[in-house]
């Protein structure tokens, strides 16, 4: 008989239980750093920009605005073994790639599961204002493989990259397009790196 520990250290069981996110924090990658390098030029064309607001200061100041990246899912492990921490570092550096790329961007929450109703669609330059509305559901077990799974259904983006903290029991196969995986914790022999795709620290 399989506990319910069990079940959740394997990444088998779901939860149900809503983070509420209500701050936004400094970004602890460089972005452009990463994520040029990985696509080979794609978003490496910038321009001085007045559209947008800066979210730091709340008025509106001439920025870099990179262009030319597509299509950005963004998975947000929303396992049990996330803290709200962790879940807030993975808002801040999603609003963070938004905000230097303007991509058009799917954010998925999951666990072992992808709810559907918590899988959110923005166009370009149209994303929430506040970390408070992105939707993070889960508390279950950790399985990135859903979200590879909906990308296979749905198109497969231009990148993907997925916050987690690196505790996954089976990781999923190489779907064949840039990933990048995104630890909150400490890359370790007992927390190690993902057997393919980019794996960076965003913990501070």
């Amino acid at each position: 008989m399989v506990t319910t520990q069990q079940a959740k250290d394997s990444g088998t069981l779901p939860g149900n239980v809503a983070q509420a996110i209500d701050k936004r924090n400094e970004s602890a990658i460089s972005w452009q750093d990463q994520l040029n390098d990985l696509m080979s030029g794609i978003g490496s064309l910038s321009e001085q920009s007045w559209a947008k607001k800066n979210r730091r200061f709340e008025e509106y100041l001439p920025g870099i605005e990179t262009r030319g990246l597509g299509h950005v899912v963004i998975g947000t492990d929303t396992s049990g073994s996330m803290d709200k921490s962790e879940l807030e570092r993975a808002v801040s550096e999603t609003m963070e790639v938004c905000d230097i790329y303007s991509p058009d961007l799917t954010f998925i929450p999951c666990d072992s599961r992808i709810d559907d109703d918590t899988v959110q669609q923005f166009e370009s330059g149209c994303y929430p204002d506040d970390a408070s509305e992105f939707n993070l559901h889960g508390g279950g077990g950790t399985d990135p493989k859903p979200v590879f799974d909906w990308c296979a259904e749905n198109g497969e983006p231009d990148v993907m990259i997925f916050f987690t903290d690196g505790y996954v029991y089976k990781w999923p196969e190489d779907p064949g397009y840039p990933v990048v995986w995104a630890f909150t914790s400490p890359v370790t022999k007992h927390n190690p790196p993902a057997p393919f795709g980019t794996v960076i620290e965003c913990c501070i």
